[in-house]
């Protein structure tokens, strides 16, 4: 825990420091933070505190620093398996103002090698509140009951009345499903009778539709229909023949018409063509030059080409004569300009040589100068190593090694016998040990043996009598069953539907049983079967591991036998003296020893320090004598360098400005060589180019005019053949392809109308050569006379056959409903009655989900009453009063008056005996019913204060009983006369800087 309620820094509670007590008392003044570390234990899990009355974010501890963050971190085990949950809630640090977000994060830690990471099994609220659920089988508020036992909220469910009790029971053994079937059946019913409600009302409307009141009565309406239907069929007969009569004269008439009107049409189109035709002739004449300037065109666009390319040859031509001109005077100026700078060659090897002369005298200069500071270096050197060679001599001279090395061997004799005492006197201790170890180890096995013996045969004791339960159980079992299926074959009754299979026939209906088993010996059976079993399991249990804890004793024991086979014929007196005598030689030597330590340690620094020394001599000496050499050969370098340069040039910075000069002289007379050089070649290429490109120029001008005379000339020709009196002539008959075809399918179209409209003048002359025109307006006036006659004859007609259909329908589907509504009322009300049952509102008067509840609060409660009478002396007993039929009120039975009172009655110590005892069975049934992990660990917050010593010595007793049975029992409470019950204590110790925790073990 970090920065948790009363915790200001980080709190780590072990509980792996109990050892092997199993009941530990957490103790401390009130609040010091004793229950802070059950809500630490609730957060980490569920995020919520023990009592659920404060939420995780209010825990933060108003000591804790600005930058403290709270968080809790809880390692847990579940059988073979270990995880750890890490929760940090949402909370606003001071000085800031962005809240930190919840965080959680679930890891199994199961065989994981050191440094390697957990696996990662969650993190969210969500998905680790899933995964904790799932893991334990239990909610929060289940988990709160079974493991936690809350300060003021155990003693809930025993004084709290019927439908608290059964809110609370609801939520602990989660019985949603049988609430839920309640439900559905409720739902089922009220939907049934909606359905049939609906199916009478849709009867009646259909009914009263056609003002009938039974099916009957529907049936007569329809065959009324029919017989009219039957009557108005031979009028109908007889208008459809008038009808088609007159629309057989209507229509030849109109063919006849229609060719008369033909035959107008056809002379109209003839008097057009007529007055069109000197345009139609224009058309074709314009249409035929169009075609001769269409074949002449690629020949006036070959021309113009031509002249375009004749007119860049020209430009081209003209441009290259002006580039000749200009390139032939600059080369001549050019190469006037190079022979000058030719003559001036003299001048440049001088400025040359002057360069070279320079360049050698600075690198001279450098010479000399590195040659002085070379010898002035030397001189120092050498005066440094002699003087270095000298103060080693000294050193050498000071050392004393051969009265060391005396010393250090008188004291090397000591220390050899010295180790080989205390070799022996090592061994004489460990075989003491080993031997005292053994006597102890071997009483040991003698007691578990025995102990092993009593496991077994209590194991084989509860193994047989859970084997007699399980058999009586399953009896019962079987007695029920058959009795159960007797009276429901006594209910079934003929062509009535069975509510096992739904079959309207009972063949063979099962037989009523004599001797039948009620439901309460059977759950009685079950009981008993069950708390054999779970006897069985902790015997055999506890049996499996003494055996596993004598099996390594007895190793152990072999191990030693083994390695003390040799010392096992002296006794433990004998190897005792035998250590003294030599604890007392080991006295005589330690003094040597100690000076044998020191004298060998200054003989070896000094023999080192002497060796060193030594080799530096020699060493020092060697470079002293070739210092020497290197001194004079340097001087005399240096006077051959003096010698070689002037003396007013020893200085390099004088040198280095007249090398400076001369470069600068020499480097412009080379620029301006060198660029009137490449001025020169530069002039005189560019006067070939332009000389041979003028040449090339010109002769595609002359071959380009050539070729557009000849092509003027072809083109003169063909106007002349295609009779084009000009260009300007031949211009207009071009047109643009879009006109030309336009127009030629205009002088095409209008030949091909001339033909057709003659073809059609000659075929409607001949079609009314014979015929007069007809009467259309009397015979259309006949023909309307006729057609609705018979349309209101049809309609009349239809309308009968569809009120026949549509009456039919609506009696087929009265009958359908009809018969579905008796169905439906059936299945309604044998809904109805069931959800009544389930509701409690039936004959029994008590829902299904209560009566589950009931059933396991008597389970709680005969469980509770075994702790109750042994912490009450057998007096007391929780019971299920049965003044309700199916109510959970809690009443205690008082074996002393023999007589119940309700719950509200008890004193303070007997409240807190009887809700202990409620508590620790009801986490048990509740493990047990929902498929829970067995959880072997239980915090009991407060109560004990209210019992007087006799009660409080057996509720000790209770629950040393559950440490028997390998449950953890942590008991919160601030009552000092518990500390001489519970030897093993969890100490709350608060301060001013905020309470510590620490575990303290008597």
């Amino acid at each position: 825990m970090t920065a948790f309620g009363p915790y200001k820094d980080t709190q780590v509670v072990n509980f792996d420091e109990l050892g092997e007590n199993g009941l530990f008392l957490l103790h401390g003044p009130t609040g010091a933070g004793k229950t802070s570390i059950l809500d630490a234990i609730c957060v980490a899990l569920f995020g919520e505190s023990s009592g659920d009355e404060r939420k995780a974010k209010e825990f933060r501890s108003d000591l804790a620093s600005d930058q403290a963050v709270t968080r809790v971190e809880f390692d847990f085990s579940m059988g073979q398996r270990t995880f750890t949950i890490s929760r940090q809630p949402s909370q606003t640090l001071p000085n800031k103002k962005t809240p930190l977000l919840h965080e959680v994060e679930l890891l199994e830690t199961t065989a994981v090698a050191s440094g390697q990471p957990a696996k990662l099994l969650g993190t969210g609220v969500g998905a680790v509140e899933k995964q904790i659920t799932e893991l334990l089988g239990l909610t929060g508020s289940q988990f709160r009951q079974v493991v936690i036992l809350p300060q003021g909220k155990f003693r809930e469910l025993l004084t709290a009345d019927s439908k608290t009790r059964e809110e609370v029971l609801r939520v602990l053994f989660n019985t949603s499903d049988q609430a839920q079937l309640e439900k559905s059946l409720k739902n089922m019913a009220s939907e049934n009778k909606t359905e049939t409600t609906r199916l009478h009302d849709l009867i009646q409307t259909l009914l009263q539709r056609y003002e009938a009141v039974t099916l009957t009565e529907l049936g007569g309406k329809l065959g009324k229909l029919g017989a009219d239907i039957e009557s108005i069929e031979p009028d109908l007969k007889v208008a459809k023949g008038v009808r088609e009569a007159a629309k057989s004269q209507l229509d030849a008439a109109s063919r006849v018409a229609e060719l008369f009107l033909k035959l107008e049409k056809a002379e109209e189109a003839q008097r057009r063509l007529i007055e069109e035709a000197p345009q139609r002739h224009a058309q074709t004449h314009f249409l035929e030059m169009a075609r001769r300037a269409r074949g002449l065109e690629s020949e006036f666009i070959r021309l113009g080409g031509l002249s375009d390319r004749l007119q860049k040859a020209q430009k081209q031509w003209e441009e290259a004569l002006k580039k000749c001109a200009q390139a032939t005077a600059l080369a001549e100026e050019a190469e006037a300009a190079y022979q000058l700078e030719q003559n001036r060659e003299s001048e440049r090897e001088a400025a040359s040589q002057q360069v070279r002369a320079s360049e050698e005298l600075i690198r001279k200069v450098a010479e000399l100068k590195k040659a002085v500071e070379a010898h002035q270096t030397l001189r120092f050197e050498h005066q440094q190593a002699h003087a270095l060679y000298e103060e080693v001599q000294r050193k050498v001279d000071g050392l004393n090694l051969p009265d060391l090395e005396t010393r250090f061997q008188e004291s090397e004799h000591a220390q050899n016998r010295l180790d080989w005492i205390q070799s022996r006197h090592k061994r004489q201790l460990e075989l003491l040990e080993e031997r005292h170890a053994l006597n102890l180890l071997e009483g040991q096995i003698l007691r578990q043996q025995q102990e092993v013996e009593t496991a077994n045969d209590q194991a084989a004791r509860a193994e047989r009598h859970w084997a007699i339960a399980k058999r009586e159980h399953g009896e019962r079992r079987m007695r029920f069953l058959d009795s159960q299926i007797g009276r429901l074959a006594s209910t079934l009754k003929p062509n009535e539907h069975c509510p096992v299979c739904g079959a309207l026939e009972h063949p063979h209906p099962a037989p009523q049983t004599a001797s039948s088993v009620t439901e309460e010996q059977l759950q009685q059976a079950q009981l008993a079967e069950e708390e054999a079993y779970e006897v069985f399991r902790q015997q055999g249990g506890r049996a499996s591991q003494m055996m596993g804890e004598l099996i390594p004793l007895t190793e152990r024991a072999t191990v030693l036998r083994d390695r003390l086979a040799d010392s096992l014929t002296l006794s433990v007196g004998e190897i005792d003296l035998q250590r003294q005598a030599l604890e007392s030689q080991l006295h005589e030597v330690q003094l040597l020893s100690e000076q044998r330590d020191s004298r060998r340690q200054m003989y070896l620094e000094t023999h080192e320090k002497e060796r060193g020394l030594s080799e530096q001599l020699e060493i020092q000496l060697a470079v002293t004598k070739s210092l020497e050499g290197r001194v004079q050969e340097q001087a005399t370098q240096l006077a051959r360098l003096r010698q070689a340069i002037p003396a007013d040039l020893h200085e390099q910075e004088v040198v280095g400005q007249q090398l400076e000069i001369a470069k600068r002289q020499h480097a412009s007379l080379m620029r301006v060589f060198e660029l009137t050089q490449q001025r020169w070649q530069a002039a005189r290429e560019n006067r070939i180019a332009s000389d041979l490109n003028e040449q090339r120029e010109r002769t595609l001008h002359e071959t380009e005019e050539s070729h557009w005379r000849e092509q003027r000339e072809k083109i003169q020709t063909l106007l002349q053949t295609n009779d084009f009196k000009d260009r300007q002539a031949y211009e207009h008959a071009l047109l643009q392809p879009e006109a030309f075809q336009a127009l030629e399918e205009q002088v095409i179209a209008s030949e091909r109308n001339v033909g057709e409209v003659d073809s059609t003048w000659h075929h409607a002359q001949a079609a009314v050569a014979h015929l007069e025109r007809p009467e259309l307006n009397l015979l259309s006036e006949r023909f309307t006379q006729a057609d609705q006659m018979y349309d209101s004859l049809l309609q009349q007609h239809s309308k009968l056959k569809a009120d026949a259909e549509r009456l039919s329908q609506d009696l087929a589907e009265v009958t359908r409903l009809e018969s579905q509504f008796q169905q439906k009322s059936q299945v309604s009300n044998l809904l109805t009655e069931l959800a009544a049952n389930a509701s409690g509102k039936g004959g029994a008067r008590i829902s299904y989900h209560r009566y589950v509840l009931a059933y396991y609060l008597d389970e709680v409660l005969r469980l509770a009453s075994i702790r109750l009478k042994a912490m009450t002396r057998e007096r007391y007993e929780l019971r299920r009063s049965k003044d309700e039929k199916g109510g959970l009120e809690i009443e205690l039975f008082d074996h002393h008056t023999g007589r119940a009172r309700p719950t509200r009655s008890f004193s303070g110590g007997e409240s807190f005996q009887a809700a202990l005892a409620l508590a620790l069975s009801l986490g048990e049934v509740v493990q047990h019913r929902t498929g829970a992990h067995y959880l072997e660990t239980v915090f009991i917050d407060e109560g004990f204060g209210s019992l007087d010593s006799e009660a409080l010595d057996l509720a000790m007793e209770c629950l040393a009983e559950l440490q028997e049975h390998g449950r953890l029992v942590g008991v919160i409470s601030h009552v000092q006369e518990l500390q001489q019950y519970i030897p093993a204590r969890l100490e709350i110790i608060p301060s001013q800087q905020g309470s510590k925790a620490r575990f303290v073990i008597v």
